[in-house]
C-alpha cells in the first residue's frame, strides 16, 4: 500500500511543482497621488512679429485602494537580482530533475489507464487500482529509489516556492478629482496690427470635477499595483492614473483679421500624467506608511506645451 501511495504522489508531481496563484492576504492601504503640470512664460519671435504668453496648470489627484496578495518567494515587478536569479535557476533545475525522475513511472501509469480503457467507469477504476497495486508490489529497488529522490525534490521545490520575500498589492478602487486652467495668448504684429491696434487670439481651457470611472462599467481591478521587497527594503510602484477621458471646455476669442477659430468647443485633457506614472523603485524605511515623496519630469515642447510635471505620493499605514 505504501508503494501505491508513493506512485500516486509521484503522479501528482506536475501539479505540486507548479503551485496555483496565491490567494489574497487581504491587508489594505491607500495610495494618494497628485500629478501637476505647470507652464508659464512668454516668447517674442526673432522677427518680432509674434508675441506669445501662457499660464497653464493641470492637476489630477487620485486616492487608490490596494489589497495585498499573500507573500511569495519570487517577485513579479522587481528586476531579478543576482540572488533571485540564482534561486530561479536552482528551482528550474530541481523541477526538471524531479520531472525526469518521475517520468518513467508516470508513463507506466498512463499505460495502465489505457489498458483499462480509461477511468470513466467503475470497472475501469477497479482495473486501474488492481494494476497499480500489482505494479507497486513489483517495483525494483532502483524504481523505489528514483521515487524517493523525486519526493525529496518535490519537498525542496515546495520549500523554495513558499518564501515571503515579495508581496504584490493590487488596486481595487480609485477616486479623485481634476482641474485645468489654461490661458494662452497669441498676438501678431503685421499689416494694420500694431501695439495700439491689438490683433490677438486668446485661448482659455478650463475643466474641473471628479475623475470618472472607466466607460462601460469596465473593472479597474489590477490597473495599478506595487510590490514590496522585504529583503531589499524597497517597493516598486506603478502609480494609478485616470482610466477615462477628462473633459474640458475651450473658449477662443480673437481680433486677428481672417482668424476663424473663435468660439466654444468641448475638448479632453491630454494625458500628461502618463510620463510620470511609469514604474519607480522607492525606499521602504519602515512600513508602507513611511513611504512618501515627490519627483519632477521636464517636458519638452513649444511655448505652453513645454513645462514641468510633478508627481507626489503618500501611502497610508496598512490596515
Amino acid at each position: 500500500m505504501k508503494n501505491v501511495l508513493a506512485i500516486i504522489c509521484v503522479c501528482a508531481l506536475s501539479a505540486a511543482a507548479h503551485a496555483a496563484s496565491p490567494s489574497p492576504k487581504g491587508a489594505k492601504t491607500t495610495l494618494h497621488v497628485e500629478y501637476t503640470f505647470i507652464s508659464k512664460g512668454e516668447r517674442l519671435s526673432t522677427s518680432r512679429d509674434q508675441h506669445n504668453t501662457w499660464d497653464v496648470k493641470r492637476t489630477v489627484i487620485l486616492d487608490a485602494e490596494f489589497v495585498a496578495d499573500e507573500a511569495r518567494a519570487f517577485g513579479v515587478m522587481h528586476d531579478k537580482d543576482a540572488a533571485q536569479a540564482q534561486n530561479i535557476a536552482a528551482l528550474k533545475s530541481k523541477t526538471e530533475g524531479a520531472m525526469a525522475k518521475a517520468q518513467p513511472t508516470m508513463n507506466d501509469m498512463m499505460k495502465i489507464v489505457q489498458e483499462c480503457g480509461g477511468a470513466d467507469s467503475q470497472a475501469s477504476q477497479d482495473c486501474i487500482q488492481k494494476k497499480v497495486s500489482s505494479y507497486g508490489n513489483a517495483m525494483s529497488d532502483a524504481q523505489l529509489g528514483r521515487m524517493k529522490s523525486a519526493g525529496a525534490d518535490v519537498a525542496e521545490i515546495n520549500r523554495m516556492t513558499t518564501g515571503s520575500r515579495f508581496q504584490l498589492w493590487k488596486m481595487t478602487s480609485q477616486s479623485g478629482t481634476y482641474s485645468v486652467a489654461e490661458n494662452v495668448s497669441h498676438q501678431v504684429f503685421e499689416m494694420t496690427c500694431t501695439a495700439t491696434k491689438i490683433c490677438r487670439r486668446d485661448t482659455k481651457i478650463s475643466g474641473t470635477g471628479p475623475v470618472p470611472m472607466p466607460p462601460g462599467g469596465r473593472s479597474i481591478a489590477g490597473a495599478a499595483m506595487f510590490e514590496v521587497d522585504t529583503q531589499m527594503s524597497n517597493v516598486v510602484v506603478q502609480f494609478p492614473v485616470p482610466l477615462a477621458v477628462l473633459e474640458t471646455t475651450q473658449n477662443v476669442t480673437t481680433t486677428i483679421p481672417g482668424d476663424t477659430t473663435a468660439g466654444q468647443t468641448r475638448t479632453v485633457l491630454k494625458p500628461f500624467y502618463l510620463q510620470a506614472s511609469q514604474a519607480i523603485t522607492l525606499p521602504l524605511p519602515q512600513d508602507l506608511g513611511s513611504v512618501s515623496g515627490r519627483k519632477t519630469f521636464p517636458v519638452q515642447g513649444l511655448d505652453h506645451e513645454g513645462g514641468e510635471i510633478a508627481v507626489t505620493w503618500r501611502f497610508s499605514r496598512p490596515r
